[in-house]
């Protein structure tokens, strides 16, 4: 059994009937549906909005597939309880964080930039970056 695994798909062996899509966006639901599966040895979970699926989506698998990297999934295998985690929320609607953690250290601002144009720096270099 492991824990889920940001950035890795088990592509393969689906069961019948999935992906299906879920109530929110938070993978412990599907980690749970699987958990609860008959037959589930594995799943994985499509962020929403990050590839074409516009909607959190859950496969549930009937083996443990070989895996492949994929920014726009969690997966797991079967074994370990998945649990409803509180997630942050935009706008009232989950927000799947990842990304760049700017905490620039400003003498005069302490975190906050003192000037617009120093947060215009902060910007600048963060899109450098890639």
């Amino acid at each position: 059994a492991t824990g889920a695994q940001v950035g890795i798909d088990r592509p393969g062996d689906d069961l019948p009937g999935y992906p299906v899509q879920l109530k929110s966006a938070d993978y412990n639901l599907c980690w749970g549906m699987c958990n609860n599966t008959a037959n589930c040895e594995a799943w994985a979970y499509a962020v929403p909005g990050c590839d074409e699926y516009k909607n959190p989506m859950c496969w549930l698998k009937g083996s443990v597939p070989g895996t492949s990297s994929n920014k726009c999934r969690v997966s797991g295998a079967e074994g370990s309880v998945g649990s409803v985690q509180k997630r942050p929320l935009l706008n009232g609607k989950p927000l799947f964080v990842a990304g760049w953690l700017d905490q620039s250290f400003w003498p005069d601002g302490i975190y906050t930039a003192p000037t617009d144009e120093g947060l215009k720096s902060d910007l600048t270099a963060i899109l450098a970056f890639g």
